[in-house]
């Protein structure tokens, strides 16, 4: 969806002010969401996969339900889970 709307911006003007506005409101959205690190331009946009987005995104969420102090911490837990996915043991809610 994200690479369907750099193309769909791409094709107004440079100098558009719409343009301009919207790239600025995503670039800030993306920011703010941990997907980019910095509003750069939407170029570095049409290269984000889907898989690049959640890998991105998931320590985001952990730390702010608070299953991770940390983004470092989250992103080690995940990698950890991808490792060995047989380790992890969900309780059961009965």
């Amino acid at each position: 969806m994200i690479t369907k709307l750099v193309s769909m911006m791409k094709t107004l003007a440079a100098n558009d002010p719409a343009r301009i506005e919207i790239t600025d409101l995503v670039l800030e959205k993306l920011k703010n969401m941990g997907i980019i690190t910095t509003k750069k331009s939407l170029s570095q946009l049409e290269e984000l996969s889907t898989s690049a987005f959640c890998r991105r995104r998931l320590p985001i969420i952990m730390v702010r339900a608070k299953m991770a102090e940390t983004v470092p911490e989250a992103v080690t837990f995940i990698e950890q889970v991808r490792e060995n996915p047989r380790s992890v043991d969900f309780v059961s809610r009965e």
